[in-house]
């Protein structure tokens, strides 16, 4: 009992001693400098030495907790001492600071590797931010606070930009338990210059020395405008307007680096600190400051106008702004992630939304060119001060959701106020005024319903949609895919289920008869298939069986290539039934090795996803329609001809991914058309091959439709339309390709286009997108006809339902947060559907045929009766009249089958052909012909048992013409007018008798 009595005693002491312990070390210094210039200070705050094997480093790799680096500590440090560790190639005046000096990958760390200082198994510190934010590049932190903290605030800590090695230097191993900085002028200290001299008239401040980065340190004066003690941990501040200088090359504002906790917009501060150039920025780094009181004036921002280019804003660098009524800016980048911030953000632009060039214009063409130049200095971004986003929130516009307060690209932000901020490269406005719904006009582009044609008469509507990896994967008992059952679509069955609703709604509105789908799983055609799936849904809100979908399927329901993702086709059998089987076109594949710089041999496959054909007859006019469904390879990836762009020496940098390591080799030039576009290339000549080598197989109406991905100029687009091969620019095709394990290159420069006609340039120009990039509008989807077709084609239009929103409305959850999410045809996707209209000529009916062919006839009959005698030949006369008596009893025919009807439509439209070539004279043998008709007709008179009545003056009368004429063909001394004269005097004398009439009609029903 004693025993346990001593041994609860011990550690009733150790844990007293622990509990004091643990504490009372923390991170008092972190310097993230240039190269290997890399730091980190310990300090002891308590009153015993502490044991530091107790204590472990932790790096945590890119900001992920799955990966860490460990540096465990070791020794002993005394109370108020510092424990400094130093990589062991920084600089020496860093190293000669150290107690450990060591290359360990713990202190190889990077801006965006949190550092934890652990105490056995329990976090007890942390400088940085999980999640892979970049919170330390360049950066030296020094602690304000005195104590550890398990969770990182940027309020705890100094922030100065990593600088010489030798200044940061100066205040490693010397940590002073009370560093809050204090101030250390006061509003009266020195003569401050105008913040006018320290920004200049130039791209750097005329303080900084030509090839230097920073300058002397000085004193300033000014207004606190915006305080940023997050993300840019620092504050500006503006010259009063009665020091301003009153030149507009020069900015009354600039930003002050460095924490001053205790500062608000509106108050006068004198600041002393270095000037520096930061990227570019002018800037001071804070050294001391003394508030001075708040001011009477209110600074007022500036009102920038129209004309000012929005990257051209050196003049307003660190000023207060506005751009509202004439110069208010346009929405061209959505609220969404950018890849070289890693943030989320929003860029504006002047006049409308920026065009990718190579939708406008082909590629290196130096309107292409000029207009990539054009859209750099047009646009600006909004930037924020929040070092780490909250997912579905947008910390200028709180009120920001999918209902009401959206917003759309193109929507015109009638004002906004910030400041000025460089970094990344570009202009930034960092807002100050809180925006609201009401500051989104939606006129340019506003939401709609259902797309709208111009021309809606067309008797076929066609669609392509690309359907946003369409994966039921999700679902219990989902079928297989091509690709080991990968999954690129939803990831939980809620959102599967949101994605399907929104999808089923747009395809319900856009009401096509035939729908060509991209990206949706490429798992087969059984019942657990996604496109089955998909038609089951889409078919439960179909109000009647006529608007009813069936899907394409492989002869075998087999899969369609070996991707994760296929293309699939829809039809409605109340407008089309299929004609012939499917035909599913093999793409070509790139087979190549590379050299890399440590001589290692990479073997690299890449591959595109097949193309699906189908033949369709149009029920109500019997057209045929083939139209194959594509999607090309992405922009993404690199093929071969894009690895060549970094070799050097025919060698390449790779990582252990195969992705490229470094810039591209010297002569470089970008074509805007994104990696692998040979090899799109190549997809569109065997397309193309394919579909113009089978005539008697497919149609003469051709329709490619899908998802390109490759905008209307670009190379492909161009080899499939209008592209001549007289171009200084020769388009070429990939390199190393083979089809079905063949070799296979038809030709490595492209002679000439194919000829397919692009429908939405035809009908609405170039100006025109189905899908938005980096800020920049252009189409990915295309719909290319045959000439044939072109000419049926009433109207297209992309359906901006998806383009122009944001991608947090999508149906993913991932990092979209709490915000709302709603089940309409908005954000349904990234890509816009489009829809056309075909005019086919509708098939009538036989019977419909024959009454429209003989009313035709009869028109044609009173037109020869009216013409002069002898236009047309008297046979062929004779053949219309007996064709259209025999055509009048068949109609009047209920019985009459089709055959027969059909052979009267026959006869008729023979009769009727006989009549384009009308006689305009005679000869002799010509009134001989006439004579012989006349004397049959006449003998005929007198037998037939038919004729009731023929009036005796009428019969003589043409007997007495009879043999007139023929005296005239027994003549030898007649002239041609003569013999035309009688032929024409033989006829008209039965028509004035109406002897000649009726006895037509008695033979022809006689006939019949």
């Amino acid at each position: 009992m004693c025993y346990k009595t001593a041994f609860s005693l011990t550690a009733l002491a150790l844990a007293t001693h622990t509990a004091a312990a643990t504490p009372s070390l923390f991170i008092s210094e972190y310097i993230e400098g240039k190269g290997f210039n890399k730091a980190i200070e310990l300090f002891n705050g308590g009153k015993d030495t502490l044991d530091l094997s107790q204590f472990t480093l932790k790096k945590y790799i890119n900001g992920k907790t799955t990966s860490s680096h460990n540096f465990p500590l070791s020794g002993q440090l005394a109370p108020g001492k510092t424990f400094v560790l130093v990589h062991q190639q920084a600089e020496k005046v860093l190293t000669d600071k150290a107690n450990v000096v060591n290359k360990h990958n713990f202190l190889n760390f990077n801006g965006d590797d949190p550092i934890a200082l652990y105490y056995q198994d329990t976090r007890i510190d942390l400088v940085g931010e999980f999640g892979g934010q970049s919170f330390g590049k360049d950066q030296q932190f020094i602690r304000l606070t005195s104590q550890a903290s398990s969770t990182y605030s940027t309020s705890d800590w100094q922030t100065i930009s990593a600088r010489s090695a030798q200044e940061m230097a100066s205040s490693l191993g010397n940590h002073n338990t009370d560093s809050q900085p204090k101030p250390q002028i006061s509003c009266t200290t020195g003569t401050p210059l105008l913040i006018s001299e320290v920004q200049g008239s130039g791209n750097k401040s005329p303080l900084v020395p030509e090839g230097k980065y920073e300058g002397p340190e000085i004193i300033v004066e000014g207004i606190v405008t915006q305080t940023t003690p997050n993300r840019f941990k620092g504050f500006f501040i503006q010259e009063e307007s009665w020091d301003h200088d009153g030149n507009p090359m020069t900015s009354e504002g600039i930003f002050v680096f460095g924490q001053a906790p205790d500062l608000t917009v509106g108050e006068k501060v004198r600041i002393k600190g270095k000037v520096k150039e930061y990227y570019n920025q002018t800037q001071l780094d804070l050294v001391a400051y003394s508030k001075c009181g708040i001011q009477q004036e209110v600074i007022q921002p500036l009102q920038l106008s129209a004309d000012t280019p929005l990257q051209a804003l050196e003049p307003y660098e660190g000023m207060l702004v506005n751009w509202s009524g004439n110069a208010a800016l346009k929405v061209t980048k959505n609220f969404s992630f950018n890849y070289t911030s890693f943030r989320n953000e929003m860029v504006l632009s002047k006049d409308q939304p920026l065009f990718k060039p190579t939708q406008l214009y082909p590629a290196l063409s130096e309107e292409a060119q000029a207009l990539a130049s054009s859209n750099k200095q047009q646009r600006i971004t909004i930037e924020t001060d929040v070092s780490k986003q909250t997912n579905g929130v947008i910390s200028y516009f709180p009120d920001f959701g999918p209902f009401q307060n959206y917003i759309r690209i193109g929507d015109t932000l009638q004002s906004i106020t910030g400041v000025i901020q460089y970094s990344y490269g570009r202009y930034g406005v960092i807002p100050t005024v809180t925006l609201n719904g009401s500051d989104f006009d939606h006129q340019a582009f506003p939401r709609t319903d259902a797309p709208q044609l111009t021309h809606d008469e067309g008797s076929l509507k066609v669609a392509s949609f690309n359907v946003l990896n369409y994966f039921n994967r999700t679902v219990p008992g989902a079928a297989d895919n091509a690709a080991n059952n990968a999954n690129r679509g939803a990831t939980k069955l809620n959102d599967f289920y949101l994605q399907r609703t929104k999808i089923v709604t747009a395809i319900t509105r856009m009401d096509a008869d035939i729908i060509g789908l991209m990206e949706i799983e490429n798992n087969g055609f059984g019942e657990n298939s996604a496109i089955y799936d998909l038609v089951n849904a889409l078919n439960a809100q179909q109000t009647d069986k006529d608007s009813y979908y069936q899907f394409v399927s492989t002869p075998n329901d087999g899969f369609i290539g070996s991707d994760a993702i296929t293309v699939g086709l829809l039809y409605r059998p109340s407008k089309v039934s299929l004609q012939d089987q499917p035909t599913i076109l093999p793409m070509p594949e790139q087979h190549f090795t590379l050299t890399t710089t440590e001589n290692k041999q990479k073997t690299i496959t890449k591959q595109q996803r097949h193309s699906l054909i189908q033949s369709f007859k149009h029920l109500t006019s019997g057209e045929k329609l083939t139209i194959a469904v594509s999607h090309f390879k992405s922009k993404g990836s690199m093929c071969f001809e894009d690895y060549q762009e970094y070799a050097v020496d025919g060698k390449v940098a790779l990582d252990s991914r195969n992705k490229v390591k470094g810039k591209p080799a010297p002569g470089y030039v970008d074509d805007l058309q994104g990696s692998c576009n040979e090899f799109r290339v190549s997809a569109a000549v065997q397309l193309a091959q394919h579909l113009q080598s089978k005539p008697q197989q497919y149609s003469n109406n051709i329709l490619l439709i899908g998802d390109f991905n490759a905008y209307a100029q670009e190379d492909p687009i161009r080899v499939l339309t209008d592209y001549t091969g007289k171009e200084q620019r020769l388009i070429q095709t990939a390199e190393h390709t083979t089809l079905e394990g063949k070799p296979w290159r038809p030709f490595a420069t492209v002679p000439t286009g194919f000829g397919f006609v692009d429908l939405t340039r035809v009908h609405h120009g170039l100006k025109t997108f189905s899908y938005s990039f980096d800020g920049e509008l252009g189409s990915l989807d295309h719909a290319l006809a045959s000439t044939a077709l072109a000419e049926k084609v009433k109207d297209i239009t992309h359906w901006h339902i998806n383009s122009l929103e944001n991608s947090l409305f999508e149906y993913s959850k991932k990092y979209s947060g709490q915000l709302p999410k709603s089940e309409d045809h908005f954000s349904a996707s990234d890509h816009d559907p489009f829809l056309l209209s075909i005019s086919f000529t509708e098939k009538k009916t036989t019977k419909e045929a024959l009454n429209q062919l003989i009313s035709t006839a009869w028109t044609q009959h009173k037109k020869i009766v009216h013409a002069p005698l002898g236009t047309y030949p008297i046979h062929t006369q004779m053949k219309l009249v007996q064709a259209l008596f025999f055509a009048l009893e068949v109609q009047n025919n209920p019985l009459a089958s089709d055959q027969r009807i059909q052979y009267a439509i026959n006869r008729l439209q023979h009769a009727l052909s006989a009549l384009e070539q009308p006689m305009m004279a005679v000869n002799k043998a010509g009134l001989s012909a006439v004579v012989q008709v006349a004397e049959s007709l006449l003998r005929q008179t007198n037998d037939s048992y038919h004729i009731w009545y023929y009036p005796k003056a009428a019969t003589q009368h043409m007997k007495a013409f009879i043999d007139y004429a023929k005296t005239i063909l027994a003549s030898d001394q007649v002239s041609q007018r003569q013999v035309n004269r009688t032929t024409f005097k033989l006829l008209p004398g039965f028509q004035v008798n109406g002897a000649l009439t009726l006895i037509f009609r008695t033979l022809f029903f006689a006939k019949t």
